[in-house]
This record gives structure tokens, C-alpha cells and sequence, in this order.
């Protein structure tokens, strides 16, 4: 019951969060998407970084990191990521 909470927690958290990023960031981006992260606007974003395994539901470390970025403006809102994977995988 407690694991089925967390993960309904975690979900109603993932759909409010552009609206809230949107009331805490109205000026506009100019966030061109080209696979790269370096606009002045992603050193404004909100980061995660702290991601546990969920399936299956261990709540251990990952293996490889992965960062998310999240900004929003009047135009919408902007997702990046930053994954670690090997180069043979």
C-alpha cells in the first residue's frame, strides 16, 4: 500500500510541475532545440538528479546518473536531460 502511494505521489508531483515552473518563470526563452543544453536559460532551470530504481520498485541508486532540467515561459515548457550511459551499450 505504501509503495502504490508513492508512486501516485510521485506521478501528481510530474503533472503539477510544469504549472508550477510556469508561476515561477514567466519571462521568454530563447532555448533553441539542437540536442545541447548551453542557453543562459538552463542555468535558470530547476535540476533532479536524485532518481532511484522502480522497476523493479528497490528504491536503489541507478547504475548511470541522469539530470533533468525543467524551465517554462509564457511559450511553454522545456525538458532537458543529461544521461550517462557506456559508448558500447
Amino acid at each position: 500500500m505504501t509503495k502504490r502511494i508513492r508512486q501516485d505521489s510521485f506521478l501528481y508531483l510530474l503533472v503539477l510541475l510544469p504549472f508550477i515552473f510556469l508561476a515561477l518563470n514567466p519571462a521568454r526563452a530563447e532555448i533553441v532545440i539542437d540536442g545541447e543544453l548551453n542557453e543562459t536559460e538552463w542555468q535558470q532551470a530547476e535540476t533532479f538528479e536524485d532518481f532511484v530504481v522502480t522497476r523493479p520498485f528497490s528504491l536503489d541508486a541507478p547504475t548511470y546518473k541522469t539530470k533533468v532540467f525543467i524551465y517554462s515561459d509564457l511559450k511553454g515548457v522545456y525538458v532537458g536531460f543529461v544521461n550517462q550511459q557506456p559508448v558500447e551499450t
